[in-house]
């Protein structure tokens, strides 16, 4: 019976390399998911240089456009589509009705973001801080 297996998929390590984390341990592959940089599109472990955008993270040469592939690094302007990077030429190429779709979903985005930031900030109140400000009103 092995003991020594990785916490998520529970491969025995058997002399392979392993990472430890909270006191767990991970086979490379899931300790880099769950902890380290995995390419969104290779699926490869990120090394050296990450290009991280939209909450993901890329190879340096894996990041480009999901439409048309088109190379893009950290000075090209792109375009969040279905939480993808499109490069400016194939976003002018979407109908005008699409482009405020995405437009407007951004907006919403962006306040329900800023919601949540507000949210956060007044449960970061302290009790005592409540009770003062509301008892001058």
């Amino acid at each position: 019976m092995q003991h020594f297996v990785c916490a998520v998929c529970e491969k025995p390590f058997l002399g392979h390399r392993h990472y430890e984390k909270k006191g767990l341990a991970y086979c490379e592959q899931h300790y880099h998911k769950l902890y380290g940089n995995v390419c969104f599109k290779c699926g490869k472990i990120c090394s050296g240089e990450v290009f991280q955008a939209l909450n993901k993270s890329w190879c340096v040469d894996c990041f480009g456009c999901s439409l048309c592939d088109k190379k893009m690094d950290h000075k090209t302007k792109f375009y969040e589509f279905d939480m993808k990077p499109t490069c400016k030429r194939c976003y002018d190429r979407f109908p005008t009705e699409l482009k405020k779709r995405i437009s407007d979903s951004l907006k919403e985005r962006d306040l329900e973001n800023e919601r949540n930031k507000i949210m956060l900030q007044r449960r970061s109140t302290s009790p005592f801080q409540q009770q003062t400000n509301t008892s001058r009103r």
